[in-house]
């Protein structure tokens, strides 16, 4: 087919991974672009990594000069949004939307896309309903070599997804055939072996083999009869038109194995049909494009059933304004990336770090996870610094912040620590070269401030896990705190206003972040405790986290990683919340720890309400069985810990386990089919059907009264491992329910085993797999063992646990953060009045006149500097009742007198320091760090009287000198 493309000034533009021999689409893909060229139309594929590899099919490679008004870009459905802006986009689906893309992701795609199909890989889809275009590429080299054959091979590939649960029923000797395999190795296995058992009913390797020979056998999804799965394949179509009835050489279940074997001969001759059909199919989409976009072609007939995104798709304007698709996914890595990074190993890691983090599926993913993780956000920390001026990186700054989730970092025992500096490191830069002061002088701290000012800054303070956890930091705190409540959203909820009533003040923070930061400033605070979690997202608390705001910043449990940030001074933990003597090492923060738990929770004025009892077997669960459940997260319950619970269900006659894992906390929108599809595949591993599995999603969305209920139908309750639980620890324990948890090394893999520390029933703790495995069992086996834990429990509960006793707890906090300001306080007065091993102070009268005072002073200080450790001494001298300036004159003098009338250089060791005004807290805190007061003839009285120097050593100068002559 020739055509004058100058008449339309056509030209085409296929968006492309990098070419791959083993991937089947991208094969389709560099097909398409090779009829499209042959047809004499201009057509190029468009590497989205840039790499332009070489290959046998097609290498004409576009870059963005080559898209223009007239450009068509084809899109394979993976693609979200428009990455070229193109003005004619085709959306070309490859697989069905689900497979290898979000379902939804046509919700980011322009509603008059132009939409075809290869197949719809979906058997309640009739592949006749929609537009086709189906190239076919098929490689000279499969053919049958005549060799010797036996035995199985078999390939899963996207079984997953169309048997749920994939039940594998290939003989154990049967060699499997991994996804990465080249195709001259599978032509040569195909050559050997007898037969290839496919889990994917949609895979071309099923024709790679019958064309080798080799006897593909599909397992058949349930529910879909042969004709249906044909049905929904371009080759039904094909088939039909060139008088075919049979599809050959390949048999829908073991029942078609001997047809297959005997129609093997006419497999070749149906691909060459399907090769010829599927030019034919680009050359009328040609056609289609030509008539829409220039009203005129007198190729084919018009297609007057061209379909758009919006003839399929249920969306709607809203839906698909490109508002809703963040910029990262719509330019980064076809604008940005490609002119800077030109190695594919590195644009992986960047791949890697804004790729969406979906549930974890396999053993080891959540290690391997964090591995990638680590290389990744060490390759982007690592070209900022060297690009800190190019504006093409911060660019890519600009997408991490915007985009990045670290969440599923959190679910192994790896330390984080690096991987959150370098975080934080990023984050600060992106601050500042979007004109952000990230550190910050305070001043002095006012000498009549009396109350240490206490901030308490959160995303919001209604109902939640964060809510309830942080309450009691200030709920009952004493009354030498004014305490600012800070929040981002203010919503009249009875919850929030408890809160206030809690607080001295609130205050509702403005829209934009730098008057966020001045707002908080400007109160300035002596300690600022960050309430909201700041490892997961990059939000606006994050982003105030990590910017100096106060005097002392601290956080705790909600964060449950170090924030790595250097302006967040303090972590608080507790002993068995981080009970490993090297705990430190997992923070960049100070680790400060409570005795016993790091947490405590409280539901301010909460009180209970009516609430409707929820029985078994309304849940379809038998009233003799033993009911494990859990209120784990979704994200919690990854592979592994789901084997376990599966292992434990499968000892324990008549059990079955309960989950409840879509709680709003962490997420308002879950894969929910899909998640309860791969819990169903675990459990048919371990021989258990789908009634032993019950997974609750309730609506509306239970409170915490509603929770209590769905426990009180259980036996036992299975804490999650390696990230434990801690608020949905309470509302089962508070009803009696024997809970198992495990002891792990870090503070989110002990934080529910501390809990139940707490309560000293030790043997409910367990510290591995095996004797989490070993206690769930014994208890689901033994009622009389289930009473006991049961009543043990109720015991230590009514005697108000320390996780549950606010007052104690605010106490503690109270304390530690005196503890903190009265440490600050005293570093800060050390460093300006550079203290040293030794620190005496005095306090003359300097009211008394010159001549006197400077004999006396004359006299301190040639003593001192004559001491033989004159080198680690600091005299502090008072001035409260004199200006600094007449003091440092003063001082001026007696140094001059002494240089000429001793040869004294009194700058040559000893530390002389000026004392102004301080406030009884700051004396409270200077005063451990100093030595003794030397006894003056004149001394300020007024000045001593105010200051709390009663436990101070008092000694006359020549008294000091006798008794410490060899201080060291």
């Amino acid at each position: 087919m020739n055509h004058n493309t100058q008449k339309y000034q056509l030209n085409f533009v296929i968006f492309s991974p990098p070419f791959q021999a083993n991937v089947g689409g991208v094969i389709a893909l560099y097909n398409f672009a090779s009829i499209i060229d042959e047809a004499g139309f201009l057509c190029k594929v468009f590497d989205i990594n840039g790499l332009k590899l070489p290959n046998s099919i097609f290498e004409k490679y576009a870059t963005e000069a080559d898209v223009n008004e007239n450009t068509v870009v084809i899109y394979p459905e993976v693609i979200f949004g428009n990455p070229l802006n193109a003005k004619y986009v085709v959306r070309w689906i490859l697989c069905d939307l689900g497979i290898h893309c979000p379902s939804d992701i046509y919700t980011t795609w322009g509603r008059d896309d132009f939409v075809y199909h290869y197949s719809t890989y979906n058997p309640q889809n009739n592949v006749k309903n929609y537009n086709i275009i189906c190239p076919l590429y098929t490689s000279p080299a499969l053919k049958n070599y005549g060799k010797s054959r036996d035995g199985y091979c078999h390939i899963i590939r996207k079984g997953h997804k169309f048997h749920k649960p994939l039940e594998y029923i290939h003989p154990s000797d049967s060699l499997f055939l991994d996804d990465n395999l080249s195709p001259e190795i599978l032509i040569e296995i195909f050559n050997r072996k007898e037969y290839l058992i496919s889990y994917d009913p949609y895979s071309y390797v099923c024709v790679m083999a019958a064309l080798c020979g080799c006897i593909p056998i599909i397992i058949p999804m349930k529910g879909a009869r042969k004709e249906e799965w044909l049905k929904s394949l371009s080759t039904s179509v094909i088939l039909e038109e060139f008088g075919e009835d049979e599809l050959k050489g390949i048999a829908y279940g073991f029942e078609e194995v001997e047809y297959a074997r005997n129609t093997l001969d006419k497999v070749r001759y149906q691909q060459e049909i399907h090769i010829k059909y599927g030019k034919e199919s680009v050359y009328r989409f040609i056609n289609d494009i030509i008539s829409i976009i220039c009203d005129e072609s007198d190729i084919f007939p018009k297609n007057d059933r061209v379909l758009k995104v919006r003839d399929i798709f249920p969306v709607s304007e809203s839906e698909i304004s490109l508002e809703t698709i963040p910029d990262y996914l719509k330019s980064l890595f076809v604008n940005i990336i490609p002119k800077i990074v030109d190695n594919p190993q590195e644009v992986d890691y960047l791949k890697f770090l804004f790729k969406h983090q979906s549930y974890l599926q396999e053993i080891g993913e959540a290690d391997n996870y964090c591995q990638c993780l680590q290389k990744s956000i060490d390759y982007l920390h690592t070209s900022i610094l060297n690009n800190y001026d190019s504006q093409l990186w911060h660019e890519i700054i600009n997408n991490f912040v915007q985009s990045t989730n670290f969440i599923t970092a959190y679910f192994n025992e790896t330390n984080l620590k690096n991987i959150y500096v370098k975080r934080a490191e990023i984050l600060e830069i992106f601050l500042k070269i979007n004109s952000h002061k990230v550190d910050y002088k305070f001043a002095d701290r006012p000498i009549n401030r009396k109350k240490i000012r206490l901030g308490i800054l959160a995303s919001h303070f209604t109902p939640s896990a964060e809510t309830f956890a942080y309450l009691p930091v200030y709920e009952y705190i004493s009354r030498d705190f004014e305490v600012i409540l800070y929040s981002l959203n203010k919503t009249g909820h009875p919850l929030e206003q408890y809160c206030q009533l809690s607080a001295n003040s609130f205050k509702l923070l403005p829209q934009r972040l730098l008057e966020q930061v001045n707002t908080i400033r400007d109160d300035d605070l002596d300690i600022l405790f960050i309430a909201t979690n700041v490892t997961a997202g990059n939000h606006q608390i994050c982003l105030l986290a990590i910017q100096r705001l106060a005097r002392i910043q601290v956080t705790s449990g909600g964060s449950v990683v170090t924030t790595g940030m250097r302006n967040i001074d303090y972590y608080i933990s507790g002993t068995l919340t981080d009970p490993s003597p090297a705990a430190q090492d997992q923070y960049q923060e100070k680790l400060v720890k409570l005795e016993g738990t790091a947490h405590c929770f409280s539901y301010g004025t909460e009180e209970g309400k009516l609430t409707t009892p929820v029985e078994r077997d309304s849940l379809g669960i038998p009233e003799d069985a033993v009911v494990f459940i859990s209120g784990a997260n979704y994200f919690k319950t990854v592979p592994e810990l789901i084997e376990v619970w599966a292992k434990i269900i499968s000892k324990v006659a008549n059990s079955v386990l309960v989950l409840l894992p879509f709680g709003p906390n962490w997420s308002n929108n879950y894969p929910k089919a899909e998640f309860i599809n791969h819990l169903n595949s675990i459990f048919y591993k371990y021989g258990l059907g789908t009634e032993r599995l019950i997974v609750l999603d309730p609506q509306p969305v239970p409170d915490r009264e509603d929770m209590k209920e769905y426990y009180k139908i259980a036996d036992v309750y299975l804490d999650s491992y390696p990230f434990a639980g801690t608020t949905s620890l309470v509302e089962p324990l508070q009803v009696n329910l024997p809970v198992i948890a495990r002891r792990g090394s870090s503070f989110r893999s002990a934080m529910g085993a501390a809990m139940v520390q707490v309560l000293d029933i030790p043997d409910l703790v367990a510290d591995s797999e095996e004797s989490y495995i070993k206690l769930a069992i014994a208890l689901g086996n033994d009622p009389k063992l289930r009473q006991e834990k049961s009543y043990q429990i109720r015991e230590k509960m009514q005697g108000n646990p320390s996780f549950l006793d606010s007052r104690s707890y605010s106490a503690k906090i109270g304390s530690l953060f005196q503890e903190l300001l009265s440490k600050y306080l005293a570093d800060t007065l050390s460093q300006n009045l550079q203290l040293g091993d030794i620190n005496l102070i005095i306090f003359p009268d300097w009211l008394q006149p010159e001549e006197s005072l400077g004999l006396a002073l004359e006299q301190v200080i040639k003593t001192l500097v004559d001491h033989v450790n004159n080198e680690k001494i600091t005299l502090i001298i008072n001035t409260s009742n004199t200006a600094t300036e007449d003091a440092e004159i003063f001082l001026s003098s007696i140094a001059m007198n002494l240089l000429l009338e001793e040869d004294l250089d009194i700058n040559q060791g000893l530390e002389i320091s000026l004392l102004e005004n301080l406030s009884n807290i700051e004396w409270q805190a200077l005063l451990p760090r100093i030595h003794a007061r030397l006894i003056l003839e004149y001394e300020d009285q007024e000045a001593l009287a105010k200051v709390p120097v009663k436990n101070l050593g008092c000694y006359e100068l020549d008294n000091w000198i006798n008794q410490f002559s060899t201080v060291d």
